[in-house]
């Protein structure tokens, strides 16, 4: 099978530095949901088109035979910035509006009972109908009370890992070196969010230090495993009375953002970690107090901003 390269194209681009949203705050947007809709576009960068003019600069060779592409081609780093800005061009009413959030070829329409859902979907069929839009129905599901969007699980105010991104973790190898410790880390770090615990592996990958799993390792290792397989559920951020919780010691710093509920209890809704620099271990206790503080408030300054404007 041959793969076309378009190597020449590629060092002529300029990368659209159109910025893909956010995840949590993607996801925060279904805080008050309890029907979910969604649905996936077909063929990613495929539904937008080239300019006429450009068109020729994306013209390629076979034999006897010579093709140029009508559509925005894979495997070019402005691609995901252009489908973005596409996307979000012609959803922006609707995701003002409340009525659907969209990420890359991913579709979510919240909703707080079945009749709200429906007649949000109707509206959004009527503009993927007015662009031409394609869309994937096999991987549809309509009026649903718990669905599986950009890895998580969404239901009822709340957010947990896929089964698949779950397994991933759970079912990795013993690491037996820094590249594979990094692999492990990478899986990990897309869930810090759901994590408490503070000591990361990151030392094992640096290159000045030999790699030995030692015990206090493996612990740690497991650990994150068993949180992950006991599938870890966090609160959707809403309006309201929010707290925040820190701690930190030589070792490294960690807060946790909680808010109450209608039970009257703190729910967490988001946990964020960090080992200390060499030059961090340094600091005297209350200083790090104060990092711990900082570093939470940069990871969910998004979310203080919005609660204190309201």
């Amino acid at each position: 099978m041959n793969v076309l390269q378009l190597l020449k194209i590629k060092s002529k681009l300029v990368k659209d530095k159109f910025l893909l949203p956010i995840i949590e705050d993607v996801l925060d947007t279904l805080q008050e949901a309890e029907v979910y809709s969604t649905s996936d576009l077909r063929n990613r960068f495929f539904q937008v088109n080239v300019d006429e003019d450009c068109r020729k600069f994306t013209s390629f060779i076979v034999p006897d035979e010579q093709f140029e592409f009508n559509k925005v081609p894979f495997r070019l780093s402005m691609s995901p910035g252009v489908f973005q800005r596409y996307v979000t061009s012609i959803f922006r009413n609707l995701t003002h509006k409340g009525i659907l959030i969209s990420y890359m070829d991913n579709l979510i329409v919240p909703a707080k009972d079945e009749k709200e859902g429906l007649q949000k979907i109707k509206v959004v069929f009527e503009v993927v109908k007015k662009y031409g839009l394609e869309i994937k129905f096999k991987k549809c599901q309509f009026l649903m009370q718990k669905v599986e969007f950009l890895g998580h699980m969404v239901e009822n105010g709340t957010i947990k890992p896929s089964i698949a991104k779950t397994l991933a973790v759970t079912k990795f190898p013993e690491p037996t070196t820094g590249k594979q410790v990094q692999s492990f880390s990478g899986l990990t770090g897309y869930f810090r969010k759901y994590i408490k615990i503070a000591k990361p592996l990151s030392d094992l990958t640096k290159k000045e230090n030999s790699f030995v799993f030692g015990t206090q390792k493996k612990e740690m290792f497991e650990k994150l495993k068993k949180i992950m397989s006991e599938g870890p559920v966090l609160s959707i951020y809403k309006y309201g009375r929010t707290e925040l919780h820190t701690d930190a010691s030589k070792q490294g710093y960690k807060a946790a953002l909680s808010q109450e509920a209608e039970d009257g209890k703190l729910h967490p809704i988001y946990y964020t970690l960090k080992k200390t620099s060499p030059a961090e271990e340094k600091y005297d206790s209350y200083e790090l107090e104060v990092l711990a503080i900082i570093t939470a408030l940069r990871n969910s300054m998004y979310t203080f901003l919005v609660n204190i404007s309201r």
